[in-house]
This record gives C-alpha cells, structure tokens and sequence, in this order.
C-alpha cells in the first residue's frame, strides 16, 4: 500500500473517481485545482487537495446502470448535503478528501443557485457552464487510494485563448 501525502491522496481520489463515475464521462469536466497541473506539468503548480467536478445539465437524462450517488457510495465515499459533496478517507492522511460536484447556473428559465442531478442538490456556479464548450480530453494515470495503478480519460476544462 503507497503512502500518501494530502496531494498525493487527493490525486489517487480524483483517478477513483473519474473511473468510478466513467459512465458520466460525457457529462463531466474537471475544473479547479486540479488543472493547472495537469494542463501544465511539472511548471511548479502543487496539486490540490480536493477534485472539482462540473456536471452538465445534459446528465439529467443520463440513462446508466446507476446514478452518481448510488456509484460514489459504492465506492466508499461519504456522502455530505448543503452543499452536496463527497469524502473520502485515505490511509496515511489525517483528513479526508472533498470532491465536490458543481453545475453551471443558467438553465433555460433563467439564472439558478442550485440544480438538481438524479437525488443530488449541486450548486450552481456563474460561468461554469463555459467549461462544457471549452474542455479537452486526457489521460491521467497514477495510484488509486487502494494502491492500484490505473489510467483514465477526463474532460479537462482548458484556457479559451488556447487549441486542443
């Protein structure tokens, strides 16, 4: 079993997660700390120690075995409302790691502060719904919190002034 540091959880969290709600691949993209580093490797940037997912509204129809909750449970991750979030605890590190789930805040009616997904309240972020036109694919590979290597493809959102 590898020991982690904070980061090094956190990136082992966001490689599980990305495998663990790969039927939603489509419909996500990995926006916050995580893009700098990932975009722009080894530049000096530290990581983070949470992973930011957007969830496009087009995955209210998403037609798969099971929804985000019930996989992210599955997989062993604590379940948190107001605002919905998960956690997941990662030998070696004292606190566990957040993964939050966020959406865009214009729906077709109008501005929103919140929208619903499946049973998850996610909150509704200004601008975010930018990151579903500006994104690319990659892969990212490294350890999972249970020690398995593992590679996975991810929607990334990236700058706009910049190509794929």
């Amino acid at each position: 079993m590898p020991i982690f540091d904070p980061t090094s959880a956190s990136h082992a969290v966001l490689i599980e997660v990305l495998n663990v709600l790969g039927a939603f691949r489509e419909d996500m993209v990995l926006v916050g700390g995580w893009v700098p580093d990932l975009l722009y490797p080894h530049r000096g940037h530290m990581g983070s120690l949470d992973v930011d997912l957007a969830v496009s509204r087009r995955s209210l129809d998403a037609n798969v075995y099971q929804t985000i909750l019930q996989r992210m449970i599955k997989a062993n991750y604590s379940h948190h409302t107001s605002p919905t979030h998960f956690t997941k605890s990662v030998p070696g590190v004292k606190d566990p790691v957040k993964v939050d789930l966020v959406a865009g805040q214009y729906e077709d009616t109008g501005k929103s502060r919140t929208m619903r997904v499946n049973e998850l309240e996610l909150n509704a972020l200004r601008g975010l719904d930018l990151a579903f036109e500006l994104w690319q694919e990659i892969e990212i590979s490294g350890v999972m919190p249970n020690g398995v290597h593992n590679t996975v493809r991810a929607r990334i959102v990236r700058p706009g002034n910049t190509t794929p």
